[in-house]
């Protein structure tokens, strides 16, 4: 993930904390981590742990993170 996209969800999850909407914040951060953390596990070979933004996409990547 780029830096300036990481510090611009980063930035507007304080904007939303700032404007007491904690919950979404929130998951602006997870969702951040979760990024982090899949093009680290990426550049180890592993699978992602995924952030499905969109269940209705039907690419290779939503596929394979599809609930059971």
């Amino acid at each position: 993930m780029e830096n300036l996209k990481i510090l611009h969800k980063l930035q507007r999850a304080q904007q939303l904390t700032l404007r007491g909407a904690g919950g979404a914040s929130f998951d602006l951060v997870n969702e951040v981590i979760v990024e982090i953390l899949d093009e680290r596990r990426a550049e180890r070979g592993l699978s992602p742990y995924g952030y499905r933004l969109d269940p209705y996409d039907n690419d290779e990547y939503s596929r394979s993170h599809e609930d059971d």
